[in-house]
């Protein structure tokens, strides 16, 4: 089965990382160009036009949900796949998965088969952690890689205003609306969360992003108490426990 999509990614002040990551993995796995959107802020364009000139650039807006909203309004109508400019690979129990196109087609098949909208892998890179299923059922689809079905209903328009926390309460609005998401249990991603030089995240100390992590997660708990809970990591940072909880 054929099936069209796109592949967008958001970069800030990552004009080498880009090529050395993510772009490097897309040629690895032979996606054509004509499929991948790079977008930046409009200070960034010359020099990211200068060193990929044969990618399609676009200029959006600054801030990571900004920007996500941004290429949701520009490619209405899309299955849009978002990858992070900071990716270095997929993989699943047998190595590196090369084979993206059959991933991300089964992605938006499988939203299809299940009248749901957004789809996405495990977060980890350990292979131990991998399960060979693919679930419905409430699930955190992480930020770094994931595919939705952009048709512009009104529904699906999240009304979330912060980029601390977006996966998370992306994965809860399309839940919420749908009673499901697919995630690919035995595919998991190989990227640096929130260390690598430069992103997004950069524009906020380490500590800002931890307090603002901890309010987001709040906020989250109050609007989806039914399929959420909030936990401490060892390092005292906040974080949201996907479950079907009895309130």
């Amino acid at each position: 089965m054929v099936m069209d999509y796109i592949i967008c990614i958001p970069t800030y002040d990552r004009v080498d990382m880009l090529g050395d990551k993510t772009l490097r993995f897309l040629n690895d796995c032979s996606i054509s160009r004509n499929k991948i959107f790079i977008y930046v802020i409009e200070e960034e364009f010359d020099i990211y036009k200068t060193k990929y000139n044969e990618y399609n650039i676009i200029i959006g807006l600054k801030g990571k949900l900004e920007q996500t909203n941004f290429i949701l309004e520009d490619k209405k109508g899309c299955n849009i796949v978002f990858i992070d400019d900071d990716v270095d690979y997929l993989l699943d129990t047998n190595g590196v998965v090369l084979e993206i196109d059959d991933l991300i087609i089964k992605g938006f098949s499988e939203c299809n088969k299940h009248n749901t909208k957004l789809w996405g892998i495990h977060p980890c890179d350990n292979s131990y952690f991998l399960k060979d299923n693919i679930s419905t059922t409430i699930k955190f689809i992480v930020g770094c890689f994931y595919g939705v079905i952009n048709d512009n209903l009104l529904t699906d328009k999240m009304t979330w205003k912060h980029s601390q926390g977006d996966d998370l309460a992306r994965s809860l609005h399309y839940y919420s609306i749908y009673k499901k998401v697919i995630r690919f249990n035995n595919i998991g991603i190989k990227t640096k969360y929130n260390t690598n030089k430069g992103g997004f995240q950069s524009i906020y100390s380490k500590e800002q992003r931890k307090i603002e992590q901890d309010t987001r997660c709040k906020e989250l708990e109050l609007l989806y108490p039914k399929y959420c809970k909030r936990y401490y990591r060892k390092d005292g940072s906040c974080n949201l426990r996907f479950h079907l909880y009895k309130c």
